[in-house]
C-alpha cells in the first residue's frame, strides 16, 4: 500500500478519526481439536497474568451449556401440527404463529404452558395450540450464551438430526438469536422446528413407522422429514 493512495489514506484517516481511543474487542477462539499425539494438539489460550494477552486485559468467558429440565408441559400434538400444507396461506401462518408462540413460552419457562397451571381464565385466556390434543410430556432444554458462529450451530442441528433419527415421535427445536445491537443481513435471529416422524399404513392397514422395513413385501418406507423455519426479522417481525 503506497502513501497517498485512496486505500492508504482511508486507513490513515481511520487511525487518526476513528481509533483513537481504546476499543473493546470479541475475540472468539474455538476449542483445540484433540489428536491423537498429545504433544501436538493445539494448546489452550493461557490469558493468565503472565500470559501474552495480560497487557491487553482480557476478559475471558467460556461458552458452557445450560441444561433444565421442565416436566409436565403441556405439548400439543406436534406430528398433527401443520399437516395441512396445501391450505390457504393465511391459515398456515396462524397455524405456524401459534407454534412459535409455544416454543417461546416453553423457552421462557412460562407457567402458562405447565399441565398444573391453573391461572384465571379472566386473567389470560391462553391455551397451547390443539389443546385438545395435547398431553403433558418433560422437556429438555439445552442453552449456550456467548458467541458461537455459524458452524458451530450447524453442526449442533445435524448432530440433533442424527441422534433422534430413530427415535419414535422425537422432535426438536433450534433457535439462534443475534446481538442486540446488530442484526446480521437484516435477521435478528431464527427459530428451526423438526416434527416428528411420520407413520403410514400398509395394505393390511398395520401401521408402519417411517423409515422401517415392511416385514411383509421388504419395502422400504421413507418419507422426507418435515421443518418449519422462523426467521425473525429486526423491526418487521417475524418471516
Amino acid at each position: 500500500m503506497v502513501h497517498g493512495k485512496k486505500g492508504f489514506e482511508r486507513i490513515k484517516n481511520g487511525f487518526e478519526r476513528v481509533l483513537d481511543s481504546s476499543l473493546s474487542w470479541l475475540v472468539y477462539i474455538p476449542s483445540p481439536k484433540p489428536t491423537e499425539n498429545a504433544e501436538t494438539s493445539a494448546p489452550e489460550p493461557d490469558f493468565s497474568a503472565t500470559g501474552p494477552f495480560a497487557r491487553y486485559a482480557p476478559m475471558p468467558r467460556r461458552s458452557s451449556p445450560e441444561i433444565t429440565m421442565s416436566p409436565s408441559i403441556q405439548t400439543p400434538s406436534l406430528d398433527q401440527a401443520l399437516t395441512n400444507l396445501d391450505t390457504s396461506a393465511s391459515t398456515f401462518q396462524e397455524d405456524a404463529v401459534e407454534l412459535l408462540e409455544w416454543l417461546g413460552l416453553v423457552t421462557m419457562e412460562s407457567p402458562r404452558v405447565s399441565s398444573s397451571d391453573d391461572i384465571d381464565p379472566f386473567l389470560c385466556r391462553y391455551s397451547v395450540p390443539n389443546s385438545n390434543l395435547s398431553k403433558a410430556t418433560t422437556i429438555v432444554k439445552i442453552a449456550w450464551k456467548g458467541f458461537l458462529p455459524a458452524p458451530w450451530i450447524r453442526c449442533i442441528f445435524v448432530e440433533c438430526c442424527i441422534a433422534l433419527k430413530a427415535v419414535p415421535g422425537s422432535w426438536f427445536s433450534l433457535s439462534s438469536h443475534a446481538f442486540n445491537t446488530e442484526a446480521v443481513d437484516g435477521q435478528s435471529g431464527f427459530t428451526i422446528l423438526r416434527l416428528p416422524p411420520k407413520s403410514i399404513t400398509d395394505s393390511a392397514g398395520l401401521e408402519i413407522n417411517v423409515g422401517s422395513k415392511d416385514g411383509d413385501s421388504g419395502k422400504r418406507k421413507l418419507l422426507p422429514a418435515d421443518y418449519v423455519l422462523w426467521q425473525m426479522s429486526r423491526g418487521s417481525g417475524m418471516g
